[in-house]
């Protein structure tokens, strides 16, 4: 009933035991296992695990083939599958497919062929793996993750429409505290000019806030037109966009050289330049008394894509709180210390996701930080 094994020098007695030992090893195996003629595809044996699963009795099943209890295959299907193991330029065959039962109900299978001798006669071993388990498994997360989606793209509407209505009453407001320290600023005791202070700053931060609430909601938002984007372009945009705080800081920005690298991504320009200016901003923003900022900017070209390493000498983070600095409004700081709304970071990662990249940093408090991200090559 059972393969052959090779005698690998045993003694007769040994052989039969060590032939026995396989053969209940087969028998009592929890995965189907079972042995079809090669001419014939009829099948010769099934152990306990296969007739179990199938509902056969083995009467029953040696009149049946591997094609009639695959729905998905016509016996001269199933031929044409096995060919290149029958004709010997394959030694193994892996495959999916569904299996039926007697009771007509089906389940999801994975199949490992090998082409065997079986009491004299050229046969294929079936090895089967039941992954309806799986499968199901597989099925509900991609419909979790399908609601996930949704959601996140309602709470995006949700925060895109919030922000942009929420524009207009908040200039009123930083408008109308600006008329009021113009025109009666000299008519208000200290209380009530510490009270208008307030006041301005609090409508100047709502509408960084809102701003950015707003970029970050039009991320990832439709789709988005992808080319060539020269990176040393992007950094000199940036640079433009900053120059005034460097020199204010004194800070320098050293970059690799233009004439042995030109690195250039496929992306989208405006949205990459973002990342650039988040994470660039960031490092000016995010230094220790007295210290003046260095930034350096490194490429590596890899097999599909762009390495983007910027690196500063600010203040560090603590390791346990770099997961956290990519989801929205996660501040690391009170905001009497460090401007920000909480979402640069954030609309970085999401960025950097819709480019199918990937991003990340390294840090440690006292000695700066390091992001790296990714960005697929043109």
């Amino acid at each position: 009933m059972f393969l052959d094994i090779p005698n690998n020098n045993l003694s007769g007695s040994d052989y039969e035991k060590e032939r026995d030992q396989l053969a209940r090893i087969l028998e009592n195996s929890l995965n189907e296992i079972y042995i079809f003629d090669a001419n014939t595809l009829k099948f010769l044996y099934l152990n306990k695990g296969a007739l179990k699963n199938m509902g056969f009795l083995i009467e029953e099943i040696q009149q049946l083939t591997p094609a009639d209890i695959k729905p998905g295959y016509t016996s001269d299907q199933f031929r044409k599958l096995i060919e290149p193991m029958i004709s010997g330029d394959l030694e193994v065959l892996s495959f999916e497919t569904t299996h039926l039962r007697k009771d007509g109900s089906t389940y999801d299978v994975k199949v490992h062929l090998q082409k065997a001798e079986y009491h004299g006669k050229e046969a294929l071993v079936a090895i089967i793996i039941d992954i309806s388990e799986a499968k199901a498994n597989q099925l509900l997360l991609e419909k979790m993750n399908k609601k996930l989606e949704e959601r996140n793209e309602a709470l995006d509407e949700f925060a895109h429409l919030a922000a942009h209505d929420l524009q207009e009453p908040v200039r009123l407001i930083h408008s109308f505290s600006d008329l009021i320290s113009k025109k009666y600023e000299h008519l208000l005791d200290e209380r009530g000019k510490k009270y208008l202070f307030h006041l301005g700053d609090a409508s100047k931060r709502m509408q960084l806030l809102i701003q950015d609430l707003l970029v970050y909601s039009l991320v990832g938002k439709g789709e988005i037109k992808l080319e060539p984007v020269h990176l040393f372009k992007v950094l000199d945009k940036v640079k433009m966009d900053l120059i005034e705080k460097f020199s204010q800081l004194n800070g320098v920005l050293q970059l690799p050289d233009s004439s042995k690298c030109d690195p250039i991504i496929k992306g989208h320009f405006i949205s990459i330049y973002r990342v650039f200016l988040n994470i660039i901003n960031n490092a000016l923003k995010f230094i220790p008394i007295d210290t003046y900022p260095f930034i350096s900017v490194h490429f590596k070209e890899e097999n599909t894509h762009w390495l983007i390493q910027i690196s500063d000498n600010g203040i560090g983070m603590e390791k346990d709180v770099l997961k956290k600095i990519f989801k929205p409004f996660k501040r690391l700081h009170n905001k009497d210390e460090y401007e920000g709304s909480g979402l640069g970071l954030a609309t970085c990662k999401k960025i950097i996701l819709q480019h199918k990249g990937k991003i990340w940093a390294e840090s440690m408090p006292g000695e700066g930080s390091t992001f790296y991200f990714t960005l697929p090559l043109k």
